[in-house]
């Protein structure tokens, strides 16, 4: 996971914000195909349809509390090609890759203390 919010959680020092680029909330895969101020509104519309009928529900709102909610249309074809339009928008400035630094903590594990090269 390369959203802030995930990223923010492990280390505040390179990634002081778990704020989306459209700073209105954190940086979540929910928030981004729900309600993403830098999204489309016919693409957040579409993405909260097929959660919607995905989670058996007619309200948006209930979509939002429950991390299940993607993993109920995560093999759907159509609620696919919607999360990967959103993943493209260069808008969102996303992350393709982290870069660890040679001398920094081990950033996979948040209990773990070794350096990268013994985790």
């Amino acid at each position: 996971n390369l959203l802030n919010s995930f990223l923010h959680h492990f280390n505040r020092t390179d990634y002081p914000s778990s704020l989306c680029a459209c700073e209105e909330r954190d940086q979540t895969p929910l928030h981004l195909v729900t309600n993403c101020g830098l999204v489309e509104k016919s693409v957040l519309e579409k993405s909260c349809q097929l959660l919607m009928l995905g989670n058996d529900t007619d309200n948006v709102e209930d979509l939002l509390e429950d991390p299940v909610t993607l993993l109920n249309r995560s093999r759907d074809p159509q609620f696919i090609a919607v999360c990967r339009e959103v993943v493209e928008l260069e808008s969102l400035q996303l992350r393709r890759k982290i870069v660890l630094r040679k001398n920094s903590w081990c950033f996979f594990n948040s209990h773990c203390l070794m350096s990268p090269r013994r985790c």
